[in-house]
């Protein structure tokens, strides 16, 4: 028998055995990386999620963090894995950036991850410091051109949401804002109460008690629709802009994974969003809204990503990292 024939044959015989192989799944412990650091952001999503779908799968689903490269590192192990469906990866919009920001990434997502589901949207505003008569985008421009070089912006690291949504409001609008760069979100804050920077991009749930307490206020949501946690606050269509950015996290597999494994995990992962104790319990709390869609909308959804991303970075003018 020549090789291109015995090749052939033996992925038959993998296709033939898959249905079986699929009923039987998981034969053991199924591994749930972790984009972030312990304690970061989505690890407080991710570990009650593995903890259900441990219970549900009938094998624990162990957690294991790999932060590093805006979610880069820990993605790269579903990319280069292999797709026997005892890996699972947590990410958000970085599968969408990092093909455009780092040029040695390794992997290209598009080809070589299996959109398994997207868990959750979750919303943040863009900020101003409460001493600025800024209220809303309109009053924004007209501050911003009446003082030149007077407002900054912070964000946490290049290529970062907070820095790529307020670039885009300088190509829109035309207003002078520099920016700086802070090595997490607790220092981006820290700079805006002190009145360092003027103008920030922060998640709800982080930026929301100092909005209550008054030292901060929220004037625009990026995100397509408006929060349920700022209902208040308007988005950037209400605001005349056509730009409907989305913040999320989902859940990905090694391309290859078969279908049937795949579907049970969305599956199971969506009963858990959608149980009302586990809303309640973590859900809300972190200001995460559940999407549980299936691998095919969440394939599609990320083709919408993507497109947005390559626009971001082309208006920032940033060049790919080493």
């Amino acid at each position: 028998m020549n090789p291109s024939r015995s090749a052939v044959m033996a992925i038959l015989a993998l296709l033939a055995a898959a249905p079986a192989w699929a009923q039987n799944y998981p034969a053991k412990p199924v591994r749930m990386i972790v984009p972030f650091a312990p304690g970061g952001v989505l690890d407080g999503l991710l570990r009650p999620i593995a903890s259900n779908l441990g219970d549900a799968l009938g094998q624990p689903v162990i957690t294991e963090n790999r932060p590093g490269a805006n979610t880069g590192l820990g993605t790269g192990v579903c990319a280069k894995g292999t797709p026997d469906g005892y890996t699972i990866c947590g990410s958000g919009s970085g599968v969408a950036f990092n093909p455009l920001l780092y040029r040695s990434l390794g992997y290209v997502p598009e080809r070589d991850l299996a959109p398994v589901t997207n868990m959750v949207f979750l919303d943040g505003p863009i900020v101003v410091h409460a001493s600025l008569p800024i209220t809303n985008m309109a009053s924004l421009v007209a501050y911003a051109k009446a003082n030149p070089g007077k407002l900054n912006f912070g964000s946490f690291g290049e290529g970062s949401p907070g820095h790529l949504y307020i670039e885009w409001i300088k190509n829109r609008t035309g207003i002078d804002v520099a920016h700086i760069s802070y090595k997490g979100a607790a220092p981006v804050i820290a700079a805006l109460l002190a009145n360092e920077v003027q103008l920030i991009y922060m998640a709800t749930g982080a930026i929301l008690p100092h909005i209550k307490a008054g030292k901060a206020r929220a004037i625009v949501m990026p995100s397509p629709t408006r929060s349920k946690f700022l209902a208040d606050v308007p988005t950037f269509v209400d605001e005349g802009f056509d730009f409907r950015p989305s913040s999320w996290f989902g859940l990905f597999m090694t391309a290859g994974t078969p279908a049937p494994v795949t579907q049970r995990i969305h599956a199971e992962v969506r009963k858990i969003l959608f149980t009302p104790a586990f809303g309640d319990k973590i859900l809300t709390p972190q200001f995460y809204t559940p999407v549980g869609n299936t691998p095919e909308q969440f394939a599609e959804f990320l083709k919408g990503e993507r497109a947005t991303a390559a626009m971001l970075v082309k208006i920032s003018g940033l060049k790919p990292f080493d």
